[in-house]
């Protein structure tokens, strides 16, 4: 085991107890089917406008997991296309109901504006996850293994407040009090889910997680805080604020505190020394997190095991760099093509000129989104959900033999059993 692979590996489990084989689980799709499915959906959400797009998901979906087996039995995926659709368009009712009522309530307030943007933000912060734990539920009760369907209880009210507090107390730690946020949400989400009547828990721990990306926060953190403390203490908070400077914002700055300019530029190039960490980092904290999580997901007496490397995942996101590269290029020439055609219309369309531009700009900026969005599902999540599937080894599998069905695929939880 190399020393990546000591990192993010979990505590070794006592194999003693183990008196049965590991299952195995296989992923069986092939990336040209993806890539097919990708190219076909994107021409076709392109043509309308994206509302193809919630057939292209349940595609995607359906496709994943009927291709998905453990010990030999497959998933299903029984979503409905119309569904998202319908989930979707509400979504967006709830974010243009609440811009309107941001938007009136600035105008009212006059110069306390700042609150309504406040509460905007806010409610943005917990409808966000208010709204991946009902799409969770609906994902969940839609998925079929072994003829049983799964499930989710709990309250997303109460999973979106957990998760805007965890979210406000990760920003004021820098980022610290993630590995206890991420326990406490998954171990929510684990606890209020089922298979037929066999119910889920999370076993990973918040300091394992820590002590496993310490390294990784001090690599992107680190430098903003280099940046913020070198910035700070290059100020002279010893002159009055109120001096007598008719000079712009920098000039008093530098009046006040002579050097501080000098200070701030050179405080400045930490932040780019930071990005250029998350971006070697991230794959790491991928693996690190994914291997976690897997080593932490249990179903009553069944355990998961993984043997996910860093070197895999790292692999995948090199792949996709090329790729996006690639994809720029041709964006960027296609993009240079159509500011001349536009140019060129200028000439002969007249006064629907402009008009024209706009839907053409309008055109392209839709097809490049898409692009990217394809190009990321077909290089990241097909290949992490490839390795997440073939690293993934249970124990005691044996325990689904007994389990039970636990109401339709509509229902909440466990509470009407099929006996």
């Amino acid at each position: 085991m190399n020393r990546l692979d000591a990192l993010i590996a979990p505590a070794p489990r006592d194999v003693s107890v183990e008196v049965a084989p590991l299952a195995t689980a296989r992923f069986l799709g092939r990336n040209a089917d993806i890539w097919r499915m990708l190219a076909r959906g994107v021409l076709l959400c392109a043509a309308t406008l994206g509302l193809y797009g919630a057939w292209l998901i349940a595609d995607l979906r359906r496709y994943l997991w009927t291709h998905t087996e453990v010990d030999g039995d497959g998933f299903e995926y029984i979503g409905d296309a119309l569904a998202l659709l319908s989930g979707f368009l509400k979504v967006v009712a709830v974010l243009i109901l609440l811009y309107g009522v941001s938007s009136i309530a600035a105008v009212s307030l006059g110069a306390s504006a700042s609150l309504a943007g406040l509460f905007a933000v806010t409610a943005i912060a917990y409808l966000g996850p208010f709204i991946a734990f009902e799409a969770r539920r609906y994902r969940l009760t839609r998925t079929v293994f072994r003829g049983l369907r799964f499930s989710q209880t709990g309250s997303a009210w109460q999973y979106g407040l957990r998760a805007a507090l965890w979210g406000g107390a990760i920003l004021l730690s820098f980022g610290l009090v993630y590995p206890w946020a991420a326990t406490s949400l998954e171990r929510y989400k684990l606890r209020n889910t089922y298979y037929g009547d066999l119910r889920g828990q999370f076993q990973g721990s918040g300091l394992g997680l820590f002590i496993r990306g310490f390294a990784l926060w001090i690599i992107v953190v680190g430098p903003l805080l280099v940046a913020l403390a070198v910035t700070l203490g290059g100020f002279d908070w010893r002159v009055p604020a109120a001096a007598e400077i008719d000079t712009d914002l920098l000039g008093r700055i530098e009046q006040a505190s002579p050097g501080f300019i000098l200070v701030l530029g050179e405080a400045s190039l930490l932040p780019l020394l930071s990005l250029a960490g998350a971006f070697l980092a991230y794959p790491l904290f991928r693996a690190i997190r994914l291997r976690w999580w897997l080593a932490g997901v249990q179903f009553g007496a069944i355990t998961v095991t993984s043997r996910l490397r860093p070197t895999d995942i790292y692999a995948v996101y090199l792949r996709a760099a090329w790729y996006f590269l690639i994809l720029t290029l041709i964006v960027t020439t296609l993009s240079a093509c159509v500011f001349f055609l536009t140019a060129f219309l200028a000439t002969w369309l007249g006064d629907a000129a402009e008009a024209v531009k706009f839907a053409i700009v309008l055109g392209l900026y839709v097809v490049m989104a898409l692009a990217y969005w394809a190009v990321y599902q077909a290089t990241v999540r097909l290949p992490l959900w490839r390795l997440a599937v073939e690293s993934a080894r249970l124990g005691d599998f044996a325990t689904l033999d007994a389990v039970r069905a636990a109401g339709a695929a509509g229902e909440r939880g466990p509470h009407m059993r099929s006996h």
